[in-house]
């Protein structure tokens, strides 16, 4: 082989070397602290109360978005052991892509069903919007002792007695 053909061969493969493979997007969240910590008891959430610290959690936590330009973290509270009940949460929106940081609230639905509902586990997620929904694209589940005081429910009413 001429030494300008190896030459150039060198050449193209060092320039191939440098620039590598494509870097793989990596999504992160992490939870920094909560507000307040567990254990603690709070009033559950009626849908005309406003958001404060009786009757709701503030997670704290730090995020990086690399494989959307737009993204959104949830806070879910749906997830087992937990019992059935409807979640609250706050809409934490992410409009740049990169690193950034944060905070949102979640609560129960006080809905008359139970007097208090055990939060046991909480899932924090960083997504995104898909074509055909929701995408998550970092997870963190974090174990907790929330308990939330539903007041004033309201029990299915029995039939009258005849």
């Amino acid at each position: 082989m001429s030494r300008s053909r190896r030459s150039l061969l060198t050449s193209l493969l060092g320039l191939s070397l440098a620039s590598g493979p494509a870097r793989a997007a990596i999504d992160s969240i992490t939870v920094d602290a909560r507000s307040p910590v567990s254990s603690a008891t709070l009033k559950g959430r009626t849908p005309a109360a406003p958001w404060n610290a009786t009757n709701s959690v503030e997670v704290l936590f730090h995020y990086n978005l690399d494989s959307a330009t737009t993204g959104y973290v949830a806070v879910f509270t749906g997830v087992p052991p937990n019992p059935s009940h409807t979640g609250l949460e706050t809409v934490f929106e992410i409009s740049d892509e990169g690193p950034g940081k944060g905070a949102k609230r979640f609560s129960v639905l006080c809905d008359g069903k139970s007097a208090k509902y055990e939060i046991k586990r909480i899932k924090v997620a960083l997504m995104t919007k898909g074509p055909v929904g929701p995408v998550t694209l970092a997870t963190k589940f974090l174990d907790v002792d929330y308990t939330f005081q539903c007041r004033g429910t309201n029990p299915t009413p029995s039939a009258p007695v005849k």
